[in-house]
């Protein structure tokens, strides 16, 4: 299935217009997660990127800088669209940004809503380290559920609650909220006109920060800072949308005019297959040459990179950034921890999920890079411009999404 756009049709005139004048600018795009890029689900640990989706993402990210920005924990968000390629993650309505220290005071509350809240049923207290949710959409009563937990919260010294979709968001009460954190961000990127796309009260601060779109998720703007507003099934379109608005500002006037259509291109598709399979075969040798000489294949060695550059994660996790299939990367891991090149241990708190790290001898192995898979895609892809890189990018993925749509 392609990621090429489909509900395009369904954007109003006046927000296609606006886009355009965003692609052609020096722009950042700022995404919120639960309620616009995943849909809300009665469980929070639920909720997840679909596949077209997450594919659209791929595209948009090589175009526009683009980070999120969401009241979930910056960890858990983070790992819900590693591979995908956003430039900054931030969590807990702006205050996880990775380099503050959370407000001690969350944990003491969180205890305090657990047990003043233990005997309503389907209200979940969820700990996010530097603010917390109470979660009642599952409760039978839930107007009763959300009484009781403003009682309770009520009680807090130092609490403040922003309320969302049956959700109540309890933060310190001197916080930093969106604006603060996306204003830091514009600032540290060097950018002054932004795009940010939220659902929810918490996203209303950002709509209304100056040199910034906002695009609110739902059916009405009444009370909202935003300037336009989508459903959240056309977000999909809205973001292949903003690929192909960004596609054509970065393309010439003349190449636009005499760009060939499929059918002209067709002639070549046997070329690039054979040129796909030759890169395949040259993989494959240099793979095997490795392993002889390091002791590595690629994957191993790709894998080893990727524990480093994330320790702590679980084979899935590792799975779905190296784009195999799990039972695959059990044979890779098996070999490495034969060599005690990477090690397994119980995730704290969680004796039942199994984390990966590399060993100082798997670090040692990545160090040497001569003679591997990396070095010569490095040696290559230093000979081509930027724009050249992007565009192959490109053509590898939309390749990637057709094959596996087939």
């Amino acid at each position: 299935m392609s990621p090429r756009l489909e509900p395009a049709a369904k954007v109003a005139p006046a927000l296609r217009e606006a886009l355009e004048r965003l692609a052609h600018e020096h722009c950042a795009l700022v995404f919120d997660f639960d309620g616009t890029l995943a849909a809300i689900t009665s469980r929070p640990a639920a909720a997840e990127l679909d596949a077209p989706t997450r594919a659209a993402l791929r595209l948009l990210t090589p175009r526009y800088p683009c980070a999120l920005l969401s009241g979930r924990a910056r960890r858990d968000v983070a790992r819900r669209v590693r591979g995908i390629g956003f430039r900054a993650v931030i969590g807990s309505h702006g205050l996880d940004d990775g380099r503050r220290a959370p407000d001690p005071a969350v944990r003491k509350w969180v205890r305090r809503l657990r047990s003043r809240l233990a005997g309503l049923g389907g209200v979940q207290v969820e700990d996010k380290r530097y603010s917390l949710s109470v979660h009642f959409r599952a409760a039978q009563r839930p107007a009763l559920a959300r009484r009781r937990a403003l009682e309770a919260i009520a009680r807090l010294d130092g609490a403040h609650v922003v309320a969302g979709k049956r959700v109540l968001n309890v933060l310190p009460r001197q916080r930093r909220d969106k604006a603060d954190a996306l204003r830091e961000l514009l600032e540290g990127w060097q950018i002054q006109r932004a795009l940010f796309i939220g659902d929810d009260a918490t996203d209303e601060a950002a709509f209304a920060v100056r040199g910034v779109l906002g695009i609110r998720v739902g059916r009405s703007l009444r009370g909202s800072a935003a300037r336009f507003v989508v459903a959240r099934s056309d977000v999909r379109g809205l973001i292949d949308l903003l690929v192909e608005l960004r596609s054509a500002a970065s393309m010439p006037a003349t190449a636009r005019a005499r760009r060939p259509s499929p059918v002209d291109r067709g002639e070549h598709v046997l070329d690039f297959l054979r040129q796909l399979w030759a890169v395949d075969h040259a993989l494959q040798r240099r793979s095997k040459q490795m392993l002889r000489e390091r002791g590595v294949t690629g994957p191993q060695r790709l894998a080893l990179r990727l524990l480093l550059l994330e320790p702590g994660i679980s084979a899935g996790e590792l799975a779905g950034a190296m784009h195999v299939h799990p039972s695959t990367l059990t044979g890779v891991l098996e070999r490495l921890e034969r060599r005690r090149l990477v090690r397994r241990r119980a995730r704290p708190g969680d004796l039942r999920s199994v984390e990966l790290h590399a060993t100082p001898a798997g670090a040692a192995i990545v160090r040497e890079t001569r003679g591997t898979v990396e070095d010569a895609v490095r040696r290559s892809l230093a000979r081509h411009t930027q724009r050249e890189l992007d565009v192959a990018r490109d053509v590898l993925r939309e390749l990637e999404q057709e094959l596996l749509g087939e």
